[in-house]
């Protein structure tokens, strides 16, 4: 009798041990060896603000187009371009579908504005050029009523323009921009017109 308790007792023990192999074998490589990890991404909250700003003028673009409305005037438009070429203001015009597109390097874009302005009568011209502006550092914006401080990237823009401004005075341009909620703009999103 003590024989077969002896086999039952070693046949106990082998089954545990047998059992504790499983248990820790499942435990390391049930897995794949991987221990479960579990990941958070976060994503940054943006806002789409837009609003007006005032902004100085810095500077134009080379070239505006000038078209005429009345075409009575035609003889004296051509010899108001062709007395600016003559005086080294403009460098260049090329006739278009359009109107007019004349060059005129530095601050010319706002005298030949000035010269068909003071030559023509009222509404007898349309033109259209762009001017560059430049941003304040910082400015207000509105998120759904709410105004929000933004600080662009970039303060320099180039916005189209009907009616040039004098390079020092205000024009006001309207901005959109996406914005992080600290008012700084998101991957340089902003746009101004």
């Amino acid at each position: 009798m003590e024989k077969q308790q002896r086999k039952k007792t070693l046949l106990f023990i082998g089954a545990m041990i047998v059992a504790v192999m499983f248990v820790t074998s499942y435990a390391a490589f049930g897995t794949n060896g991987s221990v479960p990890t579990t990941s958070t991404t976060i994503k940054q909250a943006t806002y789409v603000v837009f609003g007006s700003v005032n902004a100085p003028v810095i500077g134009y673009g080379s070239s505006l187009t000038i078209g005429l409305v009345n075409k009575s005037l035609g003889s004296m438009f051509n010899s108001t371009l062709a007395n600016l070429e003559a005086n080294s203001i403009i460098t260049n015009y090329v006739p278009t579908p359009g109107g007019v597109v004349v060059y005129a390097p530095g601050n010319s874009p706002y005298v030949v504005q000035q010269a068909f302005f003071g030559s023509f009568p009222a509404n007898s011209i349309a033109i259209n050029g762009t001017e560059l502006v430049k941003l304040p550092q910082s400015f207000t914006l509105f998120y759904y009523g709410t105004a929000i401080r933004v600080y662009p990237n970039a303060t320099n823009f180039t916005v189209p323009s009907q009616l040039l401004k004098k390079i020092g005075a205000n024009t006001t341009v309207r901005v959109q921009a996406l914005t992080l909620p600290n008012g700084f703009v998101y991957k340089n999103n902003i746009q101004v017109s």
